[in-house]
């Protein structure tokens, strides 16, 4: 009867659902749940006869007893269970689309009712009917009878089939149509399962079903998770899984996947915390899988972060009625379409299945008549979207086709131009996709209202019914604008996502991810380039103002049509504040029956519910979805900390992927947890825990950050930095990864070559580097070693790229430092002059060629040809390798036109001092070569003329002779050369050198001629190297002969002398190292001679080279190498030859030439060579300089050519004209004995020749020659250059080294006339012979040429009978004769032979050498072209002294030569000797020798002796003696003009300029030295100072963290206690309320109870200290107490100055004021644009204000920082006062130092703080530091609105106090500095607002404010005065107030002391003025 009854109620209920009310009313539900209870007696006794079945004994007899009842009371079982079905299907229909129902049962009955009526009927213990109920439970779930017999077991021949019921299971609640209806029920059937756990199968079988369910459609996806089953899931999976069945784990698993997909509580999100906090975590062994394998709590909380981000959306399923939309009965109640501008379709929305014969609507709109038509939806087919403006007319968007899966953001724009066709422009997520022409909408008649609908309504639709169609859809956040946005606007918010729910009417840049921030960051820089171009502000344009702005301004509200979410749905239940507020009943009841969503557009909620517009009701039960995201969800729990947490926890590498993993994932998405995690310092405690975690750093983890922080590892040229302040805190943390593997190192280091040079935003991301100080970081972590050495290149590759990228002048000053400190500290500067260097083959090779570099130290410097290869690597050489390799880059002239601005000139000078590193110096050098032809001319004038860096180079770069790749660099400089073009490795040889520096077409220029004296330096060092090494090796083979002619004859000796005297193994090392020597003398001389030869090439195939090398500055420099060799000297200073006796020789020469006139000799005597043989003397009481060479009275050094014969060139340079006179004993022309003893005898010096020398004197000989033959050149220039070059030096080695670069310059010019006759036709070239031959003979009379007559003799010859040659072959016959060049060169032959004749007299010996070349050149000498008469008559004169010789062969050798004259020159003889002497004739005697023999002349001779006499010796001789007094004088006036020429015009200026230039020298060194320890003095501390600040900067956030997670602990927090703590301690605050009562209690962390101690006495503490002294201190009280930041240990800051300063922000002069201002700015001497200005100051900030930035809220800056102290009664707490853009700072226990330091207030200077606290601190007996460093930096923070007001106050009776009063009721009594109260209190005054009213002052309201007006400092005295006490003021006001009753006395007292100055915080307590009146 009673199932009866129960189907009928239920056909009453279909019938009539409004009888549903009524069942409610009378009592429906209660009634099922009697029933349900009423079935309790059945199945007990159903269970009881199952235990009698299972005991036989008493079966029978229980049966007899009870089966009349049994059968006459109590149903059968199958009755039972039909009675279920009724009852439950009548509950199903009671509830069926009935929220009030639903509401109603769930509130007063419950399912818990439910629940245990029916765990009492006992259906579900075994014996009952488990399975039947629960097919029906779940028929009820799902509303569907057919399901009830699902569970039962199918029998096919007595065998049940369990896997085709599971199966069965799935295919029948699997069907996406079955959606359940009653999903309260759920947790029900969870709690009910428990107790059918015995039997498994059925167990498994509804967790198979709610899977099913659950995945079978979205919308029981969505109930599920709504009602509580993820709870349920969670608990029974945690906290012991491990009593979980595998099968049911993986039902559980599965199941809590899919609900967390549609949002996790904050109830559910706690619970999985707790378990991880409490450890209750499955075995690491257990893996995740998405397929339903095992999860741990971890990976359940990282899958949610991942997975759990759905929107806010509704759901059209068209499955179950076919049709679903929301419809609005009215689109607007304004007009539509607007007539102007357009309008705007956007939305998000989710395709979750297409169906192919039904379109899926989108939104439509038309009013009655269809005038006012729109359409937009899906083809179905297509998949493309179609809209439709009329019915007839579509437009359909063929570029984009739309995807089921994902979610899209559409924006439809349809525009109305005033003029031509309208279009409609479709962006999909944010991007312009097609741009279509579309017919306008048409206006419709007036008052008609436009039915709108989004989703397919049912009277469009073509399908009805369950099952029908698939289509499904998810709606998000929904837009219809009357305005056509702009596709920048529309960019702006798809980047919001879908999740915003808003009206776009904030400032929408807050609302942005860091992915979406960076990317609209990019488009603004896009169009910011765009729009500079076109020049139009970019700041105007809308979508800056909806980042930076109001959007408000950009979209204004009432331009929103509609805007629906989800989130507005209107439900019985939901928004119960809402129904009924002000509506009538009807609406109500009408609003409770139907479901709706109000139109957000509407701004106020009664008027949304009133108007037509403001409301849209839902059809064909769409499903409304509000997920609550798991990152949400921990916002609310958290926040960040809440991960934080568990990644300190992470004690393996998995589990701290997952954390940091699952952190990440919380961020990415979340602009909430994007900000809280900026706000607690998150991404600096993550670095922080992470350096706790140094063996879990994984590849895998840093590649998880690097896409956190932007990488794309599919595709890596997409990688841009989107989050900055993690790349900053993470990746560029180098002490992060310095412990973690190498792989995982070098994946750090590449990332920066994949977001700066392979990134196609690579520009972007370089931008944001910049703002990092990156390379200051890396330069940081290459001084500490972060990375091993294996490493050391890919970081330097790294820190290349990211120098080139970043550019800037703070990062050139940052390396430039660098490498500075990294060379070795500099020497103490010396003051000793530049040593006189001895000859090369003196004193072999000695310690004044070596020198100590980082090689070490060596006795021979070998050739480097690559400083590359040499082993020493260290981080200065590659930072200087890097750096010369961006500037040299060729291709971007940008780094060296940077460089050389920012800079200073002398900072590649540095790298050149001895201390320094080869690679160094060929680095710095090409660094410098690069700027010299980068910045041209001027540039290398300001280099020559400011820096005088030519003259520190040639002082420098000599003793780095031995780099060929240095000398490449200064070739580059001296020719123009771009370094570039010159290869770093460039080989060291002729072909290469050419091939670099010499012109194509020969015409190669001189760029740089200052360099040139340089190379020639490094020349002369490496040539005197060899010099030296090769006549050590000679002198060494020399003495390993004689060793072992020893060792031979030791041999005969006694065995103990043999072993004294054994050399064997010496000889043998010995041997060894010769052959090493040898080898490295030949790389020497081989890179010497290409240099020479390179030199002569560019000599020859460059004019402006060749006249360089002419001038006679570089000559002295190619002299000066060859000069010492020559001669085989000593280097002579220059004073030496100035005040040396000797050298004066203006008196020497007329002496010896009075003397000469005055003996009457008949001799050539050169003057120079009588000067010579006197003694060296010295003037200006100088002492003696001793000056021994080689050259005195011994041989010098022959190098010649294989062409010449110099026998005499050994001859000593003392030698007088060997020509015999009367007056031979003049000691005058004496030569000493050990002259000639001398002479013969040979030192090895003689024997020495050198290749590279003789290539040196061949390029000199053939500039010498180059100026006789050249007929370019200035005739002889060059040789007289060469002449004229002598070094200071002895004036006989002047003579020996003239002498030898004659001899071989005329054995040259022999040759090379001999080669080449033809030029003797060249008059001009014959002109040049000619100077040249009379310039050596006048050198041979002067004594400059020593022994050169036959030199001379032999060239002359050479010359003219090539002459005679040339005119018998043209037949000329004498027609040249009267040429004036040749005739000069007869006159220089005829004096050459008169000289000649001359020495005869001295030594007759070479007489007959003479007068045999004389008869050999008889054609030359008595030629027709020599018509000189008086040579003629001397020559006579001489012939016949020779007559009167003793020696037979000279007569007759003579005789022939009389023949030769009187055939030759028969006129000229006859005039000669046609002369009566004394009546004879002489004529006919002297043609007898043609016709006699000698003898009859010879007798014909004596026989007129007298008168031949007569003629010779008396007339003719007079002819010669005017000769030889002519000769000498023109050599005195010559020798004087010499003379007077060198000192004055070469030795007192080159005295000059040496003495200039060292004194330059010596004062670069200094101030260089200075420089360079100020430098490295400044890295020094930076470097320190980073560490510090390393160190600080960890124990802050330290110290952060630990305050963050405490909160994670606290009472009722995620992870703390749940109950009251009672024995907490509470202390009252010091906020303020009303009248400033103070009734706010806090609690006290850090409680501390002391004992009472009175203040001791100064006598008890000397006893103390006296009882101390004997007392042997504890270990832990003389232990000092640490500060929380490690001090670096000598890292003090002493610039400290006196208190006078009074606290000035002014920075303090540097002590390095004497270092010029060029130097100090340096590094720093460069051309700022206000750009960098800008940067500059930012990172000076950066740096100094480091410790407070951290403090301040995102976006703040610091603009003034004041230190103060906050005084609060008898304490003082020092710290900060900051005044920022944004807010007002008051930060405890840090001050800023005089250079404007922030430091922590113990390691202030003393001196600087606040002198009168520390003298309270003292009086009181506490010392002023005592337990401040345990007290924290807390930061406090108010906006300049909150600031009440600000008084000025005193404390101490001084006036440096203020009093602030914030609007939060705290208040604060801050003192300054004396002065600097009044300019804070100003700054203040102008940032503050103060925006209270003269009511809610704190001293009352004054009569001549208004009570609502603002109160500020400037409109209340500040102070108050007892002579205006009763006036008309505030204070006459205030009393009125108080008599009328308006204030009480509390108030009126309170307001008094403000008044008074008297306050809380100050030390003197309020007073008590009642007593007053």
């Amino acid at each position: 009867m009673k199932k009866h009854i129960l189907w009928s109620m239920r056909r009453i209920l279909v019938a009539c659902p409004e009888m549903k009310d009524v069942f409610r009313d009378t009592g429906g539900f209660v009634c099922l749940v009697s029933l349900l209870v009423g079935l309790e007696d059945v199945y007990k006794l159903w269970i009881k006869n199952n235990e009698i079945k299972d005991n036989p004994q008493s079966a029978d007899e229980i049966k007899k007893t009870n089966r009349k009842y049994f059968e006459d009371e109590h149903p059968t079982k199958d009755q039972a269970v039909e009675m279920l079905k009724a009852i439950f299907s009548l509950f199903a229909e009671a509830l069926s689309d009935h929220d009030a129902n639903r509401r109603f049962f769930s509130t007063t009955i419950g399912f818990k009712s439910m629940e245990d009526a029916i765990v009492l009927t006992r259906i579900l213990e075994p014996g009952g009917s488990a399975e039947h109920f629960f097919g029906i439970i779940f028929g009820f779930v799902v509303e569907n009878e057919t399901v009830v017999d699902v569970f039962a077991e199918p029998v096919s021949n007595g065998i049940e089939k369990s896997g085709e019921n599971s199966s069965r299971i799935t295919r029948t609640f699997g069907n996406m149509n079955d959606e359940i209806r009653n999903p309260n029920v759920v947790p029900t059937i969870l709690n009910l399962q428990l107790h059918v756990r015995y039997n498994e199968k059925l167990f498994s079988y509804i967790y198979e079903a709610i899977l099913a369910l659950a995945f079978a459609n979205r919308r029981n996806q969505v109930m599920l998770n709504k009602y509580g089953v993820l709870e349920i899931v969670l608990r029974r999976l945690f906290p012991t899984p491990k009593e979980i069945p595998t099968n049911e784990r993986r039902f559980l698993n599965r199941l809590a996947l899919r609900l967390i997909e549609m949002g996790v509580s904050t109830k559910e999100i706690r619970f999985l915390f707790e378990q991880l906090e409490n450890g209750n975590q499955q075995s690491e062994e257990i893996f995740t899988d998405n397929e339903g394998n095992f999860m741990n709590a971890m990976d359940m909380v990282l899958f949610g972060v991942q997975r759990s981000r759905w929107p806010r959306f509704v759901q059209f399923d068209m499955s179950q009625f076919g049709y679903s939309c929301m419809e609005m009965s009215n689109l607007s109640d304004r007009q539509f379409p607007p007539a102007n501008g357009g309008y705007t379709f956007m939305t998000w929305l989710d395709i979750e299945n297409f169906d192919s014969n039904i379109n899926l609507t989108l939104l439509g709109l038309s009013d009655d008549e269809k005038r006012c038509y729109l359409q937009i939806y899906f083809e179905a087919k297509t998949h493309k979207l179609v809209v439709q403006t009329s019915p007839k007319q579509s437009t359909i968007f063929e570029r984009y086709e739309f995807k089921t899966g994902c979610w899209y953001h559409i924006a439809i724009v349809h525009n109305r131009p005033r003029l031509g066709s309208s279009t409609m422009s479709l962006f999909v997520d944010g991007r312009f996709v097609e741009n279509l022409k579309c017919p306008y909408l048409g206006q419709p008649a007036a008052n008609r209202p436009i039915r709108t609908f989004i989703g397919t309504p049912k009277d469009i639709a073509r399908t009805s019914g369950k099952g029908e169609t698939r289509l499904s859809w998810d709606l998000g956040p929904c837009y219809f604008f009357e305005d056509d946005l702009d596709g920048d606007l529309i960019s702006v918010y798809y980047h919001l996502g879908p999740r915003y729910s808003s009206n776009f009417q904030d400032s929408l840049g807050q609302f942005q991810t860091y992915q979406t921030s960076t990317l609209l960051t990019m488009k603004l820089e896009a169009l910011n380039r765009q729009r500079k171009d076109a020049n139009i502000e970019v700041d105007h344009l809308a979508m800056v103002t909806a980042i930076r702005g109001n959007n408000s301004q950009t979209l204004p509200e009432d331009k929103i049509i509609f805007a629906f979410n989800a989130s507005n749905m209107l439900v019985c239940g939901q928004n119960a504040n809402i129904l009924g507020s002000g509506l009538y009943e009807g609406t109500s009841q009408e609003l409770a029956l139907s479901t709706v969503i109000l139109n957000a557009a509407v701004p106020k909620v009664e008027r949304a519910l009133r108007v037509s517009h403001g409301l849209a009701d839902l059809y064909g039960n769409p499903v409304t979805a509000i997920p609550y995201g798991m990152d949400d969800s921990i916002w609310k729990i958290g926040g960040s900390a809440v991960v934080l947490r568990l990644i300190e926890r992470a004690d393996t590498a998995k589990d701290l992927y997952k954390t940091v993993c699952t952190l990440i994932e919380l961020i990415r998405f979340s602009w909430r947890n994007s900000e809280d995690m900026e706000r607690i310092h998150g991404y600096e405690i993550l670095a922080y825990l992470l350096k706790q975690k140094h063996g879990l750093l994984t590849y895998e983890l840093l590649n998880l950050l690097l896409v956190f922080v932007g990488y794309n590892p599919i595709n890596p040229m997409d990688s841009v930095i989107i989050n900055p302040l993690a790349y900053r805190f993470l990746i560029l943390d180098f002490d992060l990864w310095r412990h973690a593997d190498e792989t995982v190192q070098r994946a750090h280091l590449m990332q920066f070559a994949t977001f700066i040079q392979l990134s196609q935003h690579h520009h972007f991301n370089a931008k944001r580097l910049s703002k990092m100080s990156v390379v200051k970081k890396m330069l940081v972590a290459l001084k500490l070693n972060v990375y091993p050495k294996d490493l050391l290149i890919d970081f330097i590759a790294t820190l290349n790229i990211v120098v080139k990228y970043n550019f800037t002048n703070e990062v050139i000053r940052s390396i430039a430092t660098f490498l500075v400190s990294s060379l070795n500290k500099p020497n103490k500067p010396r003051f000793v002059a530049t040593p006189r260097r001895e000859s090369p083959l003196k004193t072999g090779i000695g310690s004044s060629f070596v020198h100590e570099n980082v090689i070490g130290k060596s006795s021979v410097k070998n050739i480097i040809t690559d400083v590359k290869s040499l082993s020493v690597k260290h981080i200065g050489v590659l930072v200087m390798e890097m750096l010369t390799e961006i500037l040299c880059d060729k291709m971007n002239p940008f780094y060296v036109n940077k460089f050389s601005s920012t800079i200073t000139n002398k900072w590649p000078l540095l790298f050149f001092n001895e201390d320094s590193n080869p690679f160094w110096v060929v680095c710095a050098a090409r660094i410098l070569a690069r700027l010299f032809h980068s910045q041209g001319s001027s540039y290398v004038h300001k280099f020559r003329s400011s820096s005088e860096g030519f003259i520190v180079m040639q002082k420098l770069l000599p003793q780095w002779w031995y780099l060929t790749q240095l000398q490449q660099a200064l070739f580059a400089m001296l020719f123009g050369t771009d370094i570039c073009d010159v290869p770093f490795d460039a080989p060291f040889d002729l072909f290469s050198l050419l091939t670099l520096f010499r012109d194509k077409d020969n015409e190669t220029h001189i760029v740089c001629p200052d360099v040139l004296p340089i190379i020639l330096s490094m020349m002369k060092e490496g040539i005197n190297t060899i010099v030296k090494l090769s006549y050590d090796i000679e002198k060494n083979t020399k003495s390993r002969v004689r060793t072992q002619d020893d060792i031979i004859t030791q041999k005969n000796k006694t065995e103990a002398e043999r072993r004294r005297l054994s050399r064997d193994n010496d000889v043998l090392l010995e041997e060894k190292n010769g052959e090493e020597t040898k080898e490295t003398l030949f790389k020497l001389s081989h890179v010497e001679q290409t240099l020479i030869h390179f030199l002569a090439d560019m000599y020859n195939n460059s004019a402006e080279f060749s006249e360089l090398c002419c001038k006679s500055e570089i000559m002295d420099s190619f002299i000066e190498i060859l000069f010492p060799i020559v001669c085989a000297c000593d280097e002579v200073s220059i004073e030496t030859e100035l005040h040396s006796k000797n050298f004066g020789m203006e008196c020497d020469i007329n002496a010896v030439f009075e003397t000469h006139m005055s003996s009457g000799t008949s001799i050539i005597v050169p003057i120079l060579t009588s000067i010579s043989k006197q003694p060296t003397q010295y003037i200006d009481d100088e002492p003696a300089e001793e000056m021994t060479s080689f050259s005195s009275g011994s041989n010098r050094l022959r190098i010649i050519t294989d062409n010449l014969t110099l026998g005499s060139l050994s001859s000593s340079p003392l030698r007088s004209s060997p020509l015999q006179s009367d007056t031979e004993e003049d000691p005058i022309f004496n030569v000493p004995e050990t002259t000639v003893n001398q002479r013969a005898k040979r030192t090895d010096y003689a024997e020495h020749k050198n290749a590279t020398v003789e290539s040196l004197l061949e390029f000199i000989v053939s500039i010498c020659i180059n100026s006789v033959v050249d007929l370019k050149t200035k005739p002889l220039s060059g040789l007289e250059v060469v002449l004229r070059s002598f070094p200071p030096s002895l004036l006989e080695h002047q003579i020996q080294f003239e002498s030898y670069i004659l001899t071989h310059v005329l054995g040259s010019l022999k040759s090379v006339s001999q080669l080449d006759m033809n030029m003797l036709m060249d008059q001009r070239i014959m002109a040049n012979i000619a100077r040249f031959s009379q310039l050596t003979v006048d050198a041979l009379y002067q004594g400059w040429f020593s022994d050169g007559r036959k030199q001379i003799f032999d060239f002359l010859t050479v010359v003219l009978e090539g002459i005679q040659r040339i005119d018998n072959a043209n037949n000329a016959n004498g027609k040249r004769a009267s040429d004036q060049w040749i005739v000069s060169l007869y006159r220089s032959l005829n004096r050459t032979i008169l000289f000649g004749l001359s020495e005869m007299d001295k030594m007759p010996i070479d007489a007959d050498e003479i007068l045999d070349k004389m008869i050999y050149h008889q054609k030359v000498i008595f030629s027709q072209y020599n018509t000189d008469i008086e040579f003629l008559k001397c020559l006579c004169y001489h012939l016949y002294k020779c007559l009167l010789y003793d020696n037979q062969e000279i007569k007759a050798i003579s005789t022939n030569i009389w023949k030769l004259l009187m055939l030759q020159k028969q006129v000229e003889m006859s005039g000669i000797l046609k002369t009566r002497i004394k009546g004879i004739e002489l004529m006919e005697g002297f043609s007898k020798p043609l016709e006699m023999d000698v003898a009859s002349f010879l007798e014909w001779i004596d026989s007129r002796r007298i008168q031949l006499d007569a003629l010779f010796l008396e007339q003719i001789s007079k002819i010669w003696e005017f000769i030889i007094a002519n000769e000498m004088k023109n050599s005195k006036e010559s020798i004087k003009s010499i003379h007077s020429k060198r000192m004055n015009n070469k030795l007192k200026r080159l005295h000059k300029k040496v003495t200039s230039e060292q004194d330059l020298f010596d004062r670069y060194r200094v101030r260089t030295n200075k420089w360079s320890r100020h430098i490295q003095e400044i890295e020094t501390g930076r470097y320190h100072k980073s560490i510090q600040d390393s160190i600080d900067n960890c124990n802050y956030f330290r110290d952060e963290w630990t305050k963050t997670s405490a909160d994670l602990f606290r009472e009722r927090a995620l992870w703390g206690s749940k109950t009251v703590d009672t024995e907490a301690k509470w202390r009252l605050d010091f906020t303020e309320g009303r009248c400033r009562m103070r009734k706010k209690l806090e609690r006290n962390e850090n409680l501390r109870l002391h004992t009472y101690k009175p203040k001791s006495s100064k006598n008890e503490k000397a006893v103390k200290e006296n009882l101390n002294e004997n007392t042997p201190p504890s270990p832990v009280a003389s232990s000092p107490i640490k500060s929380s930041s490690l001090e670096i240990p000598g890292f003090h800051n002493k610039r400290g100055k006196s208190l006078d300063r009074q606290m000035t922000l002014t920075p303090s002069t540097s002590d390095l004021e004497t270092i010029p201002s060029d130097d100090v700015d340096s590094i720093g001497n460069s051309q700022y644009t206000e750009s960098q200005e800008v940067d500059e100051e930012a990172t000076y900030e950066e740096d100094n204000y480091s410790k407070v930035l951290r403090s301040l809220e995102t976006g703040d800056s610091v603009l003034d920082i004041y230190n103060i102290s906050r005084i609060t009664g008898l304490d003082a707490c020092e710290g900060l006062l900051l005044f920022c853009k944004q807010n007002l700072y008051l930060i405890d226990n840090y001050f800023q130092r005089s250079d404007e330091e922030i430091v922590d207030i113990w390691d202030a200077p003393i001196e600087e703080r606040d002198q009168y606290l520390q003298m309270l601190a003292a009086h009181a007996g506490y010392d002023s530091n005592t337990s401040v460093k345990e007290k924290k930096h807390k930061s406090r923070r108010w906006a300049y609105d909150d600031i009440k007001e600000v008084h000025k106050r005193k404390f101490l009776f001084r006036d440096v106090a203020l009093e602030i009063f914030f609007a939060d009721g705290r208040n604060y009594l801050i003192t300054f500095f004396l002065k600097e109260r009044d300019i804070a209190y100003s700054k203040l005054i102008d940032r503050a607002t103060f925006s209270i009213s003269g009511s809610e002052s704190v001293i009352g309201t004054s009569a001549t404010l208004d009570v609502m007006s603002p109160v500020t400092p400037l409109s209340i005295s500040s102070s108050f005065k007892l002579t205006n006490f009763f006036a008309n003021s505030s204070l006459t006001e205030l009393t009125s107030r108080w008599e009328k009753r308006e204030i009480s006395n509390f108030q009126y007292l309170m307001h008094l002391n403000t008044l008074a100055g008297r306050s809380y915080n100050v030390s003197c307590f309020p007073m008590d003025f009642s007593r007053l009146y």
